[in-house]
């Protein structure tokens, strides 16, 4: 197994969550914001509010980042981010949405919502966060070898 650089999966990961919570805020507030409040009314408390669960999800939006570059970072072989970020959903997304349909916390249509724009987000932030872990790879690559022959240039 590949000795993983966790500076770059954290920095990878948690760009990777800006996107999927930037998309999150913009859908749970904005596109289905008539749907969460439905889902909240009928939960019947009051001390639920949106920021609540814009808050919850902005922290499971920086796990799923986070976890999707490690299995990305750790990965041997060929790495793509639609695999690595169809593992992330799997972890995070998947198991959340399951639980709330379980508990009976939100309609099935809107865990259904929560799940699909779930996998498009991590998708869309895996693309993104496995590219600058990438970028910063390479550049440290150079750096070491930018070093290398600098050492070789003054010993010469």
């Amino acid at each position: 197994m590949t000795p993983v650089s966790w500076p770059r999966v954290l920095l990878s990961g948690m760009i990777a969550g800006i996107v999927i919570n930037s998309s999150e805020y913009l859908l749970d507030s904005f596109v289905f914001v008539k749907q969460w409040e439905e889902a909240i009314k009928t939960l019947n408390k009051p001390y639920f509010s949106m920021t609540t669960i814009i808050g919850s999800l902005q922290i499971l939006g920086f796990a799923a980042g986070i976890i999707t570059l490690r299995r990305y970072a750790a990965k041997s072989g060929s790495k793509k981010p639609l695999p690595t970020a169809l593992f992330g959903w799997i972890l995070t997304y998947a198991p959340f949405c399951v639980a709330l349909i379980v508990l009976k916390l939100i309609p099935v249509p809107l865990a259904v919502i929560v799940a699909a724009s779930g996998l498009i987000e991590l998708v869309g932030g895996a693309s993104l966060g496995c590219w600058i872990f990438e970028e910063i790879r390479a550049a440290a690559l150079r750096a070491a070898s930018g070093s290398d022959l600098q050492e070789q240039y003054v010993s010469d």
